[in-house]
């Protein structure tokens, strides 16, 4: 999405760090039938129209709490500048490609041309070989759950819906051809606060995600981090939720946040 406020302020940063050079961005065309058909081979009709909705009309499905440090607050705190994608790529003096899939020949070949020693994956559809295999580190990405335990989708609900206490994180991890399987970079782990519901766990995740990218990036260019390999038995693939059981398990985390 071209109005991310987490990929906008990833490539800002991203642009901005000694040692670190942003040379092309990226964007997958929105609401392409493509990106429809993928959307709805992982999910429902009912779920792709209010992912839809909330990106288009309200963008969020609730506003931060009293006190809560939002991604917007952290855009201001660092000028992000401009209102899209395009703006900060043109501001950090980036390539910006508008492709309609990231797996097509324009995609693969803007990405061949720019010879990546990394890819810094903020959303935007399945990640097939061929691109997988262009970067000479490979591609990352930040998972909204714990792994290996919790792979797949919705894993942010998961959790309430087994017994124990959850277990909430985000992981940086390089992306193979499986589901959320490959070597891990970095975990972190945080708890309920007092007042949360699934927004605001969400809300979470993206900032955490948003930290941890960067000190993933870092790390790979000062040679103090090394991907850690998953064993493939190690965790459980999580599949989508259905509205039903997603509610349940949303309730129950917010009896926990009480």
């Amino acid at each position: 999405m071209h109005t991310s406020m987490y990929a906008r302020l990833l490539a800002w940063r991203l642009g901005r760090t000694d040692g670190i050079e942003l040379t092309d961005v990226l964007l997958r065309a929105p609401y392409q039938l493509d990106r429809l058909r993928d959307e709805l081979r992982l999910t429902t009709p009912g779920r792709v129209l209010a992912k839809v909705t909330g990106k288009v009309l309200v963008g969020s499905l609730s506003s931060p709490r009293e006190g809560e440090r939002s991604v917007r607050d952290i855009a201001a705190e660092e000028g992000l500048p401009g209102a899209s994608l395009r703006d900060v790529a043109a501001a950090i003096g980036a390539r910006f490609h508008v492709v309609q899939n990231h797996n097509d020949e324009r995609s693969l070949a803007a990405l061949r041309a720019a010879a990546p020693d990394l890819i810094v994956f903020a959303g935007g559809g399945l990640l097939r070989a061929p691109l997988l295999a262009i970067p000479r580190i490979g591609v990352l990405n930040a998972h909204a759950g714990v792994l290996p335990r919790y792979r797949g989708m919705d894993v942010a609900l998961w959790p309430f819906l087994e017994d124990g206490p959850p277990e909430l994180g985000v992981t940086v991890h390089l992306i193979d051809t499986g589901v959320d399987t490959g070597p891990v970079l970095l975990v972190e782990r945080f708890a309920l606060e007092p007042g949360d519901d699934h927004p605001a766990v969400m809300r979470r995740v993206e900032r955490v995600g948003l930290e941890l990218m960067c000190r993933a990036v870092r790390g790979l260019r000062d040679g103090t981090l090394t991907p850690a390999p998953q064993a493939a038995d190690a965790g459980r693939q999580h599949f989508v939720l259905h509205p039903a059981i997603a509610a349940i398990a949303a309730r129950r985390l917010r009896a926990l946040a009480r």
